[in-house]
């Protein structure tokens, strides 16, 4: 039990420190951006094409390493599809995200790392220890006036069901990160299922804005 402890104040440690240096690689991003803009003006002036052509291509693969896919509008968000998406790619996990612009959720920084980045590692871990080559996540959110919708689906053994869902939330980090985003979700008046069925692993999240009826308004979060 003590090891237990140990391991989850660990995994807490860790999700506040990917926030931090999330923060910093984007602050750091834009600082360098100025850098190369003003650097391409430089070359420009000096009517150095060979330079500037140079430039461009070490700038062009640079920028590939650090690019965010906008995908919902939420920075930190879209950040966090962006890294997870590359770690899946890189693990030869078929990555598909589906969603819109939401801009807007009901969690803080700190929460939003913590339900995708939980939700997303476990599906990564899960699929890394599938036999099959076919692996796959399916990312989906979607917001529709009163209401916010999020389905993570991945692929785990055939074997995998409603047994193992529930074992998962008993114990063990994996366990943990679920029982954590169920935390997070319920304090903000939202629902959280988990389901297993047919090779599939899915946790769907609903999120509703503070009073239903609201949705006459037609107000958002």
């Amino acid at each position: 039990e003590e090891k237990l402890v140990l391991e989850i104040n660990l995994k807490s440690k860790q999700n506040d420190e990917d926030i931090i240096r999330m923060h910093k690689e984007m602050i750091g991003w834009r600082h360098d951006m100025r850098n190369h803009v003003m650097t391409l003006k430089k070359y420009d002036n000096e009517r150095n094409g060979e330079q500037l052509h140079e430039y461009i291509q070490s700038l062009g693969q640079e920028l590939t390493l650090y690019e965010t896919q906008v995908w919902t509008g939420i920075e930190i968000l879209d950040y966090l599809l962006t890294q997870e998406k590359k770690k899946a790619d890189q693990r030869n996990i078929a990555f598909q995200i589906e969603t819109q612009r939401i801009d807007e959720l009901p969690f803080s920084d700190v929460e939003i790392v913590s339900v995708f980045g939980n939700l997303l590692d476990n599906a990564i871990e899960a699929c890394e220890k599938m036999k099959t080559e076919k692996r796959w996540i399916h990312v989906l959110l979607k917001k529709q006036r009163h209401m916010f919708f999020m389905e993570i689906v991945n692929s785990v053994e055939q074997e995998a069901d409603q047994k193992n869902v529930e074992k998962n939330k008993e114990g063990g980090l994996h366990g943990y990160g679920l029982m954590n985003v169920r935390q997070i979700v319920e304090r903000h008046k939202g629902e959280m299922n988990c389901q297993a069925t047919g090779g599939e692993y899915s946790v769907t999240i609903i999120m509703y804005r503070k009073g239903k009826d609201e949705d006459e308004k037609g107000e958002n979060f």
